[in-house]
């Protein structure tokens, strides 16, 4: 924004200026001037000098200050405003006016912030003169960062000094403006895209290229400096430096060379040097060394660049290589021809050409940055692609082997079941068959035994065909029970009362702990048959805290524990199936009218995984 209003101030003031030509204005350039050179605040040398002021090299140092004296007279008879226009100075400077802060023109030469007093030598500025005779003292506020002192200084009518001012501000403004607006507009895009894809680190890199060039041209081609001077100048060799350090790390990046050792190693170095600047700025003495060390840092880092860039072509595309080289290439050229500018090779007045180095090295890893990732979205969308098949080919297969287990299971439970019918035929209705053979044989049984044994045998092969294939609801198995047991109950003269509490309604269980259940169910009837000599037989079934409650009683006799310690046949085959589906069970004469009890307490989690 400060670019484009001084642009167009300029453009205003190259419209007067050329009115002011038209009518015969002349601009008078400064020839000689007086120069101080103060050490400790006392003058060590005094003379009157031409411009541009070659300074000796023993004065390029912290200790000592130049300062520049001249008198301005201003013709009586013209009455237009007069200004002087200040084109280079060799470092920050003060300038005042009759002892008073002189007041800028241009560029910007009004700002809501006021007025700086300390302006930059790199960049061309026009002050206002006051009428009559005027006294001007500049004065150095920092080490010069040239060998020439004050360069060029013009006075005349402020209408022909803004046209000289537009031309040269434009042609020193315009390379930076072109650089910052190119680097910034990459800034902001690379940072951007980098939040969006935080794993491509060279874009993060890039954007740090870009941001730091962009800052830096910002900073040290203003016209107004708002920090301190000796602050000011040493950001331009530090700003270099963290500029190498990025392109570096965006080299081993290229050349996939990047790792954590590399980043810590280039951390410490920043770290080191930005500790050392701040340490070295507070001295009054080391500063000089201190510039000359960032420099001779930043520039080792670039011809390392370049030495590693062309080492390490085999495993760069040689587009990348040739960009890279290029961009130095161009960047080497621009330093050339300021340092010829510092040593006297190359006119000081004309204008700096590093600015258009640093904007090919911008370009040329904008073109390596785009390709570089474009290139590895390239590979991340192969990669998915294969990811992708690989999923789906695994996902097949898991099909195949989901399939090919269930068969399996569907088999094994097939022959589980067998097993299980098998072993009830052959433990329990077997085993009654045969009881009952023997008694035939030997006339051991009277033919309402033997009814009773047959009617037994009947009720198991019901019991055991009913919890086969079936839901595995616990109410309709009971239902089903009872359905075959009441009658034979009632004619034995027992009333069987039934309480199925309604928590029980939604309770499945497996085949296998369905059919233990029911013949503990049947046992505990079997029981009141034979020998309680009882007539109520009472089922009560429930859930409470995730536990299945089955209660059986009768109001017979009850358990005679003295005469039988650990239980009848019945008893312990109860014990047995109680144990095999995972459950607790207890046996006792409950309270009157009730006399034998048997409950059976079976954990719901238990049974499902059962």
């Amino acid at each position: 924004m400060r670019f484009w209003l001084g642009m167009i101030a300029g453009l205003l003031c190259w419209l007067i200026g050329s009115a002011g030509a038209a009518t015969g204005t002349t601009v008078t350039a400064l020839a000689q001037v007086e120069r101080l050179a103060l050490r400790a605040d006392q003058v060590v040398a005094q003379q009157t000098v031409a411009l541009p002021d070659t300074l000796p090299k023993s004065w390029l140092n912290d200790q000592v200050t130049m300062v520049y004296r001249w008198r301005f007279e201003h013709d009586a008879d013209d009455e237009r405003p007069q200004a002087l226009w200040i084109f280079r100075a060799g470092a920050p400077y003060r300038l005042t006016v009759n002892g008073e802060p002189a007041r800028r023109l241009l560029p910007l030469p009004e700002m809501p912030q006021g007025q700086p007093t300390v302006f930059n030598g790199r960049s061309p500025t026009l002050f206002a003169l006051p009428p009559g005779e005027a006294q001007m003292e500049l004065t150095f506020q920092t080490r010069p960062f040239m060998q020439h002192g004050l360069v060029d200084v013009h006075q005349g009518s402020t209408e022909a000094l803004a046209l000289l001012h537009a031309r040269e501000y434009a042609r020193v403004a315009d390379p930076v403006f072109v650089t910052i607006v190119l680097s910034g507009t990459l800034f902001l895009l690379a940072l951007m895209l980098w939040a969006a894809r935080p794993e491509l680190v060279m874009l993060g890199l890039f954007a740090g290229l870009c941001g730091t060039m962009a800052l830096r041209h910002w900073l040290i081609y203003r016209s107004g400096i708002g920090l301190p001077p000796l602050l000011y100048e040493h950001l331009n060799p530090y700003l270099i430096l963290c500029f190498d350090l990025l392109a570096l790390a965006a080299s081993w990046k290229l050349a996939d060379r990047f790792s954590r050792q590399h980043a810590l190693g280039l951390l410490t170095v920043w770290g080191v040097f930005t500790l050392v600047s701040l340490t070295a700025i507070a001295l009054p003495w080391g500063t000089l060394w201190l510039r000359d060390a960032v420099q001779l840092a930043g520039l080792s880092a670039l011809l390392y660049i370049v030495w590693f860039t062309l080492r390490q072509r085999h495993r760069l595309k040689p587009s990348w290589t040739w960009s890279i080289a290029l961009g130095y290439l161009f960047l080497l050229l621009g330093a050339l021809h300021d340092l010829g500018l510092s040593l006297q090779f190359t006119p000081v007045t004309r204008g700096t050409m590093i600015i258009w180095g640093f904007a090919a090295v911008v370009l040329a890893y904008a073109y390596v940055t785009a390709d570089y990732v474009l290139q590895e979205l390239q590979r991340s969308l192969r990669m998915g692609n294969e990811l992708e098949q690989r999923v789906n080919e695994a996902r097949g297969q898991l099909q195949h082997s989901y399939e090919a287990l269930a068969q399996h299971e569907k088999r094994e439970a097939a022959r589980q079941e067998r097993s299980q019918i098998m072993r009830e035929l052959h433990d329990s209705l077997g085993a009654q068959l045969v009881t009952a053979l023997r008694g035939v044989e030997r006339d051991a049984l009277s033919k309402s035994d033997l009814l009773e044994a047959l009617q037994d045998s009947l009720s198991s092969l019901r019991q055991l065909l009913s919890t086969q294939g079936a839901d595995g609801r616990l109410v309709g198995a009971l239902a089903n029970w009872r359905q075959h047991w009441q009658e034979r109950l009632a004619q034995a003269g027992v009333d069987i009362h039934w309480e199925i509490d309604d928590s029980a309604d939604d309770v499945q269980l497996p085949p296998e702990t369905l059919h233990q259940l029911l013949r503990i169910l049947q046992e505990c009837a079997t029981n009141t048959l034979k020998h309680a000599q009882a007539n109520r037989f009472r089922v009560w079934v429930g859930v409470q805290s995730d536990t299945l409650f089955l209660s059986f009683c009768d109001n017979g006799q009850g358990f005679e524990p003295m005469h039988q310690p650990h239980g009848g046949q019945g008893l312990m085959g109860m014990e047995t199936r109680v144990g095999q589906i995972g459950a607790r069970w207890s046996r006792s004469n409950g309270p009157a009218p009730w006399g034998a009890c048997v409950r059976v307490e079976l954990p719901l989690n238990t049974a499902e995984g059962s």
